[in-house]
């Protein structure tokens, strides 16, 4: 079996593995093999039926939160920005992201799932980060938050380096400023910083 080989955990990611219609029979036969499941997802659809806004427009039913927190030991859902607008400079197609993932994380929490937050910091919202950390404070949900430096590749990332590539000693600052932000808050979860030098060395 994949378990007597040393593999325990799967990651589900995207574009966004909620959008697939066998998704929840999917994650039951991943939890019935005895997997650990972490999934990454914007997550619109657990706040109601909604249609996708990339590669063609597809009708998306509401997902069972309850259902979904029951399956998934670790979901994680992005947030990159303390208002919509910062949100958005990096993540677009939603005018409201940052709005429609507090709903989301709300919603999550209130059926006892297992959050991460994922922050990717880059050029254009390196400054805002501290001011993300009010907006988890409510949840006890929220087991951990990663922050991930950007990185430059694939195409899209590679295309947009300049718009938000920043050098490591900078995300070594925020580190420092977070860290000591989050040890003087009721912030209860892990925070992992995600340097390129770690990730990719």
């Amino acid at each position: 079996t994949t378990q007597s080989k040393g593999i325990t955990k799967v990651t589900i990611c995207g574009g966004d593995p909620l959008s697939r219609p066998d998704i929840i029979s999917l994650l039951e036969e991943i939890k019935r093999l005895g997997f650990f499941i972490n999934l990454d997802t914007v997550g619109t659809s657990i706040i109601g039926n909604v249609q996708t806004v990339f590669f063609g427009q597809n009708d998306i039913p509401k997902i069972d939160s309850k259902k979904l927190a029951s399956l998934i030991d670790l979901i994680g859902i992005p947030v990159d920005g303390s208002t919509n607008e910062i949100a958005t400079t990096f993540r677009s197609g939603r005018a409201h992201l940052l709005d429609e993932q507090l709903r989301i994380i709300e919603i999550l929490d209130g059926v006892g799932a297992n959050i991460c937050i994922n922050t990717v910091v880059h050029k254009q919202n390196i400054n805002d980060i501290p001011h993300i950390l009010p907006l988890l404070l409510p949840f006890a949900s929220i087991s951990k938050w990663q922050l991930f430096q950007f990185a430059p590749i694939g195409p899209l990332g590679f295309r947009n380096r300049e718009i938000y590539s920043i050098d490591t000693n900078l995300f070594g600052v925020l580190r420092k400023r977070l860290t000591e932000a989050i040890l003087s808050s009721d912030f209860a979860g892990c925070i992992e910083f995600k340097s390129n030098e770690d990730r990719f060395r």
